[in-house]
């Protein structure tokens, strides 16, 4: 069991020095990103510059480099910048037009999807030069508008709260930029949000893990958390709220802090939760926890089948990729018969 708390001096006794201690706090980061959405994506532009790639807008992570360019204002001449190259591979988005003397510009960016797909928000990364004033609108598969709001963004990573159901169509305009003969540029777009819990957000953390040492039993970890809730965002009342994001694979990286050094905790998935009194309890259990409530229905009798290929089959019917088997273990043989049963 790993319960966090903080201590920062202790005092023994009388007459002694004062010694300090160590630092320890927790974090979180959930994960309200709607990663079958990005994969669904096909991002089109009828303003972007042909060195525009947009195939990467839609990545996570994406991050063009600050290159020099003929905008009015754009960066410092201290020689710091790397002139742009002519045929540049690393900039999702950048516009075709400059912005006019009064920093107005009418470029924009449409995503398509294949599938419904629903929303808290939409995360934008854009480069340092971010415009001021932007607007999204979203559309259903029959083309109806769904919901557009304006928002005027004031940091590279902005994000855009619009909870917003069964979108197909993302379109995102750039209205103004900060200076006046600037391109509209953009980095990527992530379907939701990556939300922090801070230390100061967070009442009681604690996470318990069991390990066999003979490996006979892989035991299912869990972890508990208890948060406080001052903007409401787990009030069932607020139609805005985050609460409406929630699902049962939901995933919550946890991370502790010890004086100056960070340690990953893991990775869990939101068993149960409950709020009252602007407190919102969480529990959480380990992928294999996930495992061990979800169905394999795809058994049958195997005959000389590797192994490999059989945890293949029950990974894909689980919904992951993010697996390894050794491969010594991938190439045994196996027969018999798998009936109905958990994935774990």
């Amino acid at each position: 069991m790993v319960d966090w708390y903080d201590c920062k001096i202790h005092c023994s006794k009388a007459g002694r020095k004062l010694v300090s201690m160590r630092t320890t706090y927790p974090e979180a980061i959930f994960d309200f990103v709607d990663l079958t959405a990005a994969e669904d994506s096909a991002v089109t532009s009828e303003d972007s510059n042909p060195i525009s790639n947009l195939a990467l807008m839609c990545q996570k992570g994406i991050s063009a480099p600050e290159y020099a360019t003929l905008e009015l204002n754009c960066f410092v001449l201290d020689g710091t910048r790397e002139i742009m190259p002519q045929s540049p591979e690393d900039i999702p988005f950048l516009s075709s037009d400059k912005s006019d003397d009064n920093c107005d510009i009418s470029q924009s960016i449409t995503v398509m999807f294949s599938e419904e797909h629903s929303s808290i928000g939409f995360s934008l990364t854009f480069t340092e030069q971010y415009p001021t004033e932007i607007r999204i609108t979203c559309y259903n598969k029959g083309g109806s508008l769904l919901l557009a709001k304006t928002f005027n963004p004031d940091s590279q990573l902005y994000y855009c709260s619009m909870n917003v159901q069964n979108y197909s169509e993302v379109v995102i305009e750039f209205l103004e930029t900060r200076m006046p003969g600037q391109y509209a540029k953009m980095n990527n777009i992530l379907f939701g949000q990556e939300w922090l819990l801070s230390r100061d957000r967070i009442k009681t953390a604690s996470i318990y893990e069991e390990m066999d040492p003979t490996s006979a039993t892989l035991s299912i970890n869990t972890a508990k958390i208890e948060i406080i809730d001052r903007e409401g965002n787990f009030d069932v009342k607020n139609q805005d709220g985050l609460w409406k994001a929630l699902q049962r694979k939901q995933g919550i990286r946890l991370i502790e802090h010890i004086d100056s050094s960070v340690t990953e905790c893991g990775i869990f998935y939101l068993n149960d939760w409950e709020s009252g009194d602007n407190i919102v309890s969480m529990s959480f259990v380990d992928a294999l926890g996930l495992m061990d409530k979800t169905t394999f229905c795809e058994g049958k009798i195997y005959q000389n089948v590797a192994a490999g290929l059989i945890i293949e089959e029950i990974m894909t019917s689980f919904g992951t990729d993010n697996y390894e088997v050794d491969k010594e273990i991938a190439e045994v043989r196996l027969s018999g018969y798998l009936a109905i049963q958990s994935h774990r």
